[in-house]
């Protein structure tokens, strides 16, 4: 399992119009995860992934959106390519010695994973090593079907 911190992180959505079997133009919309600075880097970057798909239609961009996302889990090359993307949400519990009282702080991570399950165990994992309390508040599936990082990030 890898993690990557971004200080922005955006969700996008395009529709495609690619042909099925039948030879009959269906809509199918991709929603990715990027790195990006800016809006307008974030919708150049969904407009070349989407690129990919061959299509009828021209790919249109319906949504970009930061993502609340703090970090992203992400299976390592080497093993098994996580089928979903899920959106955990996680409390931090500290205690403040000044006020005595308990803090709570929460964080929203992306997991890849194939099931829920996994996912929590792919966080635990992560954050296990963490001296800090934190508790699951919820794992839910997204649309998200890739997370694509920013170039410079393959090369390390």
């Amino acid at each position: 399992m890898r993690t990557k911190t971004s200080p922005k992180w955006f969700e996008a959505t395009a529709l495609t119009f690619p042909q099925n079997e039948e030879g009959l133009i269906v809509r199918k919309s991709h929603t990715y995860v990027f790195d990006a600075k800016s809006f307008a880097e974030a919708e150049e970057r969904i407009a070349d992934q989407v690129c990919l798909f061959p299509s009828e239609q021209e790919p249109e961009v319906t949504k970009i959106a930061i993502a609340p996302y703090r970090e992203v889990f992400l299976v390592d090359e080497d093993c098994d390519k996580g089928e979903i993307f899920c959106k955990a949400k996680v409390i931090f519990i500290t205690y403040d010695e000044k006020t005595a009282r308990e803090r709570r702080q929460t964080i929203y991570y992306l997991v890849q994973c194939n099931d829920i399950n996994t996912a929590r165990q792919n966080i635990d994992k992560v954050l296990s090593s963490s001296m800090i309390d934190y508790r699951i508040v919820s794992i839910s599936e997204t649309q998200v079907i890739d997370v694509v990082l920013d170039v410079e990030d393959h090369n390390e």
